[in-house]
């Protein structure tokens, strides 16, 4: 099983794909690898500094386990999503890109501090709120 460390780093997918290779993996979502390169787009904020990748990979990971049909039908994905918004904005300091790249960005690594934190503070929260399929 490899972290999305691991992914960011060692196989350079970029912030959102790592992410969502890592829940992928540690959390085991069943996700198939056509899936996951829904988030190749969301790296970088979107390639614009916007929304941290990172946060794109774990809504995302909250939507699968989450969504039972359709959005607007699955009353625990709003609140999961709102809450989990919250508490990286108030862990990390923000939830863009552009905001959190001056905090975590590193020369040789990239945000990879960031992507693992995430990682970490993701699967904690999905096991205090029981959304682990």
């Amino acid at each position: 099983m490899k972290s999305a460390r691991d992914y960011y780093l060692d196989e350079n997918y970029n912030c959102a794909e790592a992410t969502i290779r890592g829940a992928n993996d540690s959390l085991g979502l069943g996700l198939s690898g056509e899936a996951m390169k829904l988030l190749s787009g969301c790296g970088g904020g979107m390639s614009s500094g916007m929304t941290c990748g990172v946060l794109c990979g774990c809504v995302a990971a909250l939507g699968s386990m989450l969504t039972e049909e359709k959005g607007h039908l699955s009353p625990r994905l709003k609140p999961g999503v709102s809450g989990f918004v919250k508490l990286f904005a108030e862990t990390f300091g923000a939830t863009d890109c552009r905001d959190l790249q001056p905090v975590y960005k590193r020369d040789g690594i990239r945000c990879a501090i960031l992507v693992e934190q995430a990682q970490e503070l993701f699967n904690k929260y999905v096991e205090e709120n029981g959304f682990a399929k």
